[in-house]
């Protein structure tokens, strides 16, 4: 066999090892017990905040002990995400309406500083008024 012959034939047994390897751990992913396809649910679940591995389970496992937990977590999981898009609507409105106090401030603070700028000037109208009565 020449060089390159056997250069390509090398090539073509490395890939069909690789293939095989690769078809025994697409078999072992899919051969994962009930409680393995929970851990991984909830490690992916806790690294991503993906839920996916964790739907398989209630649908794979309808009748067991980690399929209810599952759906529990999926269950919490999805009430605190609700939670969290409110919470962020109320820091919304909150803000919107600590502007609009934080302007009526402002407006109160420009009044009353026109209110005692007058006081000022009727007081020394007023003295000035006395002076000339006397």
């Amino acid at each position: 066999m020449s060089p390159p012959l056997k250069c390509c034939f090398a090539v073509f047994l490395l890939s069909v090892v690789l293939a095989g390897c690769q078809g025994l751990a697409l078999q072992q992913k899919s051969a994962l017990t009930e409680t393995e396809l929970f851990a991984q649910g909830l490690d992916q679940y806790s690294e991503t905040g993906d839920l996916q591995t964790l739907q398989r389970l209630p649908q794979e496992y309808p009748d067991g002990a980690w399929g209810r937990r599952a759906a529990l977590v999926i269950k919490l999981a999805e009430q605190q995400k609700k939670r969290a898009v409110a919470a962020e609507k109320t820091t919304g409105v909150q803000a919107a309406e600590l502007a609009r106090r934080d302007h009526e401030i402002a407006v109160l603070r420009q009044t009353n500083q026109e209110l005692e700028e007058t006081i000022a000037r009727l007081k020394k109208l007023l003295i000035d008024m006395e002076l000339r009565s006397n």
